[in-house]
């Protein structure tokens, strides 16, 4: 079968559609309140544990002092949420623990306590909080105000677009991109909105590891079907 391709801008993650017979729809953004899922928007969870569960991936940086880091591209999502049956209390708060009190955050009137940036959201049993990162790249600490003095913290940080060529030869497809963190994640998947991907959909390094910046596969779209691919920072 001919295989033809289509790159669709999408505001997370650099996307590459193709179609077999069939026209493609191109997937959507999503928005704060609609339910999301890995791989396309980070979900960092808080429960009984003092800290932040970072999602599959995430990685310590150089600078531990911020705990474990999301990388997502400018203008991508990420959402915080109670796990199921946390009873306790939590926030993501902009700040970092630098100069936290040593006596508990919500005894204090510190910045560091009270937010010091663009969100302060609390995270009570069941509740979540999901927000898109348009200001800029660059690295946006954040902690838990009732936790910080326990070092309950992390970080996201913003990188510039992951920019994504394909080109396809005698039927193997060929991706290749620039951009981004340097360290990089491919998905495939049957479904424009990848939703289950981290079980449903493969994910697959790039040739040369994850800091590589080609892909190559000979995967085809069976009569009426779409394969979709996302290249992103790997999380």
């Amino acid at each position: 079968m001919r295989r033809s391709s289509m790159l669709a801008p999408l505001g997370l993650a650099a996307a590459l559609i193709l179609p077999g017979q069939a026209d493609p729809a191109i997937a959507q953004e999503p928005q704060p309140g609609v339910t999301v899922a890995c791989p396309r928007v980070p979900v960092w969870q808080v429960g009984g544990t003092l800290s932040f569960i970072r999602p599959a991936g995430a990685v310590l940086t150089p600078d531990a002092s911020l705990g474990p880091q999301a990388f997502i591209e400018l203008n991508d999502w990420v959402r915080w949420e109670s796990a199921p049956g946390t009873l306790m209390c939590h926030t993501t708060t902009t700040g970092t623990t630098a100069s936290c009190p040593t006596t508990t955050c919500l005894a204090t009137t510190s910045n560091v306590c009270t937010s010091s940036g663009p969100w302060d959201c609390f995270l009570g049993p069941g509740a979540h909080f999901t927000r898109q990162f348009a200001e800029g790249t660059g690295t946006f600490p954040y902690v838990c105000r009732p936790h910080c003095t326990l070092q309950m913290r992390g970080a996201v940080a913003v990188t510039g677009p992951i920019v994504l060529s394909a080109s396809d030869t005698a039927g193997s497809l060929t991706l290749s991109w620039s951009g981004g963190s340097g360290r990089y994640r491919v998905y495939r998947s049957s479904s424009a909105s990848f939703s289950g991907a981290c079980t449903q959909a493969q994910s697959l390094l790039p040739a040369q590891g994850d800091n590589g910046t080609t892909f190559a596969d000979t995967a085809q779209p069976g009569p009426g079907q779409t394969i979709f691919y996302l290249v992103m920072n790997e999380y």
